[in-house]
């Protein structure tokens, strides 16, 4: 079951989940897509412990309240300390436009965030969880959707914090 949702100026996309799940990294886990880029989108968010992940454009270290909307296709590097090993969630979906076209995120969402208010994050993504495991797909889309706007959200409120104080500088 697909929904369709606003995402930008009004303008209808459908929202499709794909999978979902928290994993507990083992003592041995890496992550290199070089060989196997996924080809849809990875909401990606450490919910515990620290690493780092490696981007086309930058590297990044990760930590509790990362945020990465990694990209389809793109090659990505992950690591962690194995003295504080990752617990991540991590959500593959696409959008599509209203003629079935998947929807470029790069242009909506910053690739790496650090979410504030995590608490209120990390329920959102038990709803979607929860939801997911019970079949309830439109209930996981509907959260899906409230973490989007609530990221969207975060990010322009950063930018416009980094805005101003560029221009009281």
């Amino acid at each position: 079951m697909n929904q369709s949702i606003h995402i930008d100026e009004g303008h209808k996309h459908q929202l499709i989940i794909h999978s979902c799940g928290i994993t507990s990294c083992q003592e041995d886990w890496s992550w290199d897509t070089g060989r196997f880029p996924f080809p849809d989108y990875d909401l990606w968010i450490v919910l515990r412990g620290n690493g780092m992940m490696a981007t086309p454009t930058a590297d990044y270290p990760v930590a509790e309240n990362s945020c990465m909307l990694l990209h389809p296709y793109e090659h990505y590097t992950g690591y962690q300390n194995l003295k504080n090993r990752l617990v991540v969630f991590h959500l593959h979906f696409d959008m599509l436009d209203s003629n079935g076209f998947p929807v470029p995120l790069h242009k909506e969402f910053a690739l790496y965030r650090q979410l504030r208010d995590f608490d209120f994050f990390r329920q959102v993504l038990f709803r979607i969880l929860d939801a997911w495991n019970g079949g309830r797909e439109a209930e996981a889309v509907h959260w899906l959707q409230a973490a989007l706007d609530e990221i969207q959200n975060q990010d322009r409120q950063q930018l416009s914090v980094a805005n101003s104080s560029m221009i009281s500088n």
